[in-house]
């Protein structure tokens, strides 16, 4: 992006607005409280991030407020007050504005900023109408508990309780709530309901699919959406186009996955979150679990689907597989979980990424955008992320692959050895194929990974010993 806009001749540059909750009289100290502007360029660089704000920075029990990104269209006007007084000695007032820049992106503060929780007790000698208080860290918290006689802690030390849980969210939202499926058996509903009567917080998280259709092995094939899915979806307007892509799709395909759909569209996630809902539904246990199935065609009735079933394939871990650990990453990692109240809604800030630095002066962003080399990986990462083959390393250690998509013929061999003599019935672990197929197939997929890691090891050694058998005259002519 360019960082500056010609208007009518006028080179203006684009700048960054913060809404800071609160009366700025030092702009070096406002700016210690968002960590420094190192921080700040880097939560700018971050789409998602939210900005946050510590109004004492160097206090390591204050709460932090976060602020969320927009997008504006904005200008900063100058507005200058001049004073005139004519001959007779009249005055007057002369008011000169002139556009400093443009505001295209602010970060807003409108979440709860007095959310505070701070060991303080109040001072027994003080005014009543202006109470003061002081910290009781110290007193709480020893410096070197283990120095103390008999190694005890001082009992006339102030009762410090902390409430029993914390919210992870700083924004109230909205929540949909569903009745308890129906595949439960009646004593295990009746435990789960007196669990949830002993218990003061509760043992059940509200499920994550709160708008689309999710089905047991069991129920009936739905038809068509529900209304409340088209009406959530129309509240976040997905691209019109996209979602004519997506009906094209299951009309040529019945069954999709997500990571198939992006490849072969190439959209994004979010693009289809809302749109795959009003489309399909899918299966939260069975042959075809996870995957995104046409309103209308029942899988269960169709011998033909077989090739479309679904593959829960997992890697094992870094101790059973040579460098695996390097090679072929965990989906989710404790060592990169975020607050989700550090994390904007990726509907708000969606298509305002730029990579850049801002600046001491005026938040002037420079942009960078991303090499083809990047663009290429990412696409290579999304084509394993769903399809197998040999020489293709998987994406994650625990991947959902459709029984088409694993390009081995040993394995299609084995999904097409009961073509036109399969089972009446649609089992619910093996599907349309014969049993054990399923064990089978991950078992040749292992071996054929295994060998990949074993290749890419052996590589790497060879790359570092050929490296260290360089002597400096060899290495100074490798390098230059």
């Amino acid at each position: 992006m360019n960082s500056n806009i010609e208007t009518r001749g006028v080179l203006l540059p684009r700048l960054v607005n913060v809404e800071f909750p609160g009366i700025v009289r030092n702009v070096e100290k406002l700016i210690d409280t968002f960590g420094g502007m190192n921080f700040l360029t880097k939560t700018y660089n971050h789409e998602s991030a939210r900005l946050e704000l510590r109004f004492r920075p160097n206090d390591c029990h204050s709460h932090s407020t976060f602020g969320d990104r927009v997008s504006t269209n904005n200008l900063l006007v100058k507005c200058v007050k001049k004073r005139r007084v004519d001959k007779q000695g009249n005055v007057s007032f002369v008011y000169e504005t002139r556009v400093v820049g443009i505001i295209d992106t602010t970060y807003r503060f409108q979440s709860m900023v007095d959310f505070q929780y701070l060991p303080m007790a109040r001072k027994q000698q003080c005014d009543e109408t202006k109470p003061r208080y002081e910290s009781i860290i110290d007193k709480i918290l020893p410096v070197n508990p283990f120095s103390l006689p008999n190694r005890s802690f001082n009992a006339d030390a102030p009762l410090f309780i902390l409430p029993t849980i914390f919210s992870r969210f700083d924004s109230p939202s909205d929540y949909f709530y569903r009745n308890d499926p129906k595949y439960k058996d009646k004593s295990l509903v009746e435990e789960v309901e007196r669990q949830k009567m002993s218990s003061v917080i509760g043992i059940n998280r509200r499920s994550r699919s709160s708008v689309a259709c999710l089905l047991n092995w069991n129920d009936e094939t739905p038809t068509e959406p529900a209304v409340s899915v088209i009406e959530n979806a129309s509240k976040f307007h997905p691209s019109e186009k996209i979602a004519e892509e997506v009906k094209q799709c299951f009309e040529q395909r019945p069954i999709w996955s997500r990571n198939a759909l992006m490849y072969k569209l190439k959209c994004s996630r979010p693009d289809l979150k809302y749109i795959l809902p009003c489309i399909a539904y899918y299966f939260a246990n069975g042959p075809f679990r996870c995957m995104w199935i046409r309103f209308g065609y029942d899988p269960r009735n169709d011998k033909s689907s077989k090739v479309y079933q679904t593959l829960d394939f997992r890697v094992k871990h870094a101790y059973a597989k040579s460098n695996s650990s390097e090679k072929i990453l965990a989906k989710r990692s404790i060592y990169q979980y975020q607050l989700p109240l550090k994390k904007n809604d990726f509907e708000k800030c969606r298509n305002r990424y730029r990579a850049s630095v801002i600046q001491h002066d005026s938040f002037f962003p420079n942009s960078a955008q991303s090499s083809a080399e990047n663009e290429r990986l990412t696409e290579e990462k999304l084509l394993a992320s769903f399809s197998f083959r040999p020489g293709l390393m998987p994406a994650y250690r625990q991947l959902f692959y459709q029984l088409c998509d694993i390009e081995v013929d040993d394995v299609q061999k084995l999904v097409h050895a009961n073509d036109g003599s399969e089972p009446d019935f649609c089992d619910e672990k093996d599907g349309w194929c014969l049993p054990g197929t399923i064990e089978q197939i991950r078992s040749i997929m292992s071996t054929i990974v295994d060998e990949m890691l074993e290749k890419e090891t052996r590589n790497d050694v060879n790359k570092e010993s050929s490296d260290d058998d360089l002597s400096d005259d060899e290495y100074l002519e490798y390098i230059s």
